[in-house]
């Protein structure tokens, strides 16, 4: 089965349903998405400064059991720093909550499917899926 990296973006959009959430559902379907633990914390403090109740958050949560989830390691830190390292050469930063969601696609060898492309174009060897 081939595994993609959903970034926070795409999950959010398909968890509010918004209009291009069939969109991406189409791009990770019969796939294995994994998420970075990152899209994890985004998610929780998107649910924190929108004083998201417990009905909601429940729900987040049952929806969240769908994804693998890619926790941190001393390989994927280095994936991370490189990554840093290498936009921060190329004069393309790239922020540090994205670059932990790439570093998890690149380490995985696996594409990352995000609304999000200039966030993540400039990243030497990752692959993107986004849809318009």
């Amino acid at each position: 089965m081939t595994t993609v990296v959903a970034d926070t973006d795409v999950v959010s959009l398909i968890f509010k349903d918004h209009s291009l959430s069939d969109k991406y559902l189409d791009a990770i379907d019969g796939k294995n998405v994994v998420l970075s633990f990152m899209t994890l914390a985004e998610l929780e403090l998107w649910t924190e400064r929108h004083s998201s109740g417990a009905a909601r958050r429940e729900r987040l949560s049952k929806f969240l059991t769908r994804f693998s989830i890619r926790h941190s390691d001393p390989t994927l830190c280095r994936a991370w720093a490189s990554i840093r390292q290498q936009a921060f050469v190329a004069g393309n930063p790239v922020d540090v909550a994205d670059a932990w969601i790439a570093a998890t696609a690149v380490h995985l060898d696996a594409p990352l499917v995000s609304h999000n492309r200039r966030h993540f174009e400039n990243i030497e060897g990752l692959e993107l899926i986004s849809v318009r």
